[in-house]
């Protein structure tokens, strides 16, 4: 699979293997490109897969594995593993200010995935970056995230594992039962002058 799937509307759709075990069903993007763009308004689930070695395009920043905005996604008994990209979200990056229009996310785990920015690009969120407003929700419940880095030239580095961000009336942002392990987040100029 080479990646690149770009899903804009109002519809729905569900992915998911047959019998819901992530080690089963294995998506390897081989570093050629991401495998979901979302986008538009619609509901989306992913279940029982792993999504490994996925790369931001060039010139997008954001979602090695996945980039999301405006829509309604639930992923449950997932892996992404060895995700990359350059600022936002290793793995995944989801944004939304719609109400209803949020994340789920359940029982899966973040292994190795990074991102890593240099000069004037931030590295936010090794293995995802998740912001919701105006009433859009995130809950994470019983996600692993080990050995995920953030890592950056400058001095704009944040969330070695996960930058987790909820703003405006109703809006709530939950990591429930999540464990975090040997993730990292480096700022090379600052350990360059610290040494």
């Amino acid at each position: 699979f080479l990646g690149g799937e770009t899903l804009f509307g109002t519809g729905s759709l569900t992915i998911q293997s047959a019998t819901l075990n992530p080690f089963n069903v294995t998506i390897d993007l081989s570093d050629a490109g991401r495998f979901l763009t979302l986008g538009g308004s619609g509901s989306y689930v992913l279940g029982g897969l792993g999504v490994v070695n996925g790369l931001a395009p060039p010139g997008e920043i954001d979602g090695g594995a996945i980039t999301a905005e405006g829509v309604s996604l639930r992923i449950f008994n997932f892996r992404f593993v060895s995700n990359e990209a350059k600022s936002l979200g290793g793995a995944l990056s989801f944004y939304s200010s719609f109400p209803g229009a949020g994340l789920v996310i359940h029982n899966g785990a973040f292994l190795s995935n990074s991102v890593s920015g240099s000069g004037s690009i931030s590295s936010i969120g090794g293995a995802a970056r998740v912001s919701v407003t105006n009433g859009a929700d995130a809950d994470f419940r019983d996600v692993t995230f080990q050995g995920n880095s953030a890592a950056e030239s400058a001095n704009d580095v944040a969330g070695g594992a996960l930058s987790l961000h909820a703003s405006g009336t109703g809006s709530v942002a939950r990591c429930v039962r999540c464990t975090f392990q040997n993730n990292s987040a480096i700022s090379t100029a600052l350990s360059s002058l610290s040494s």
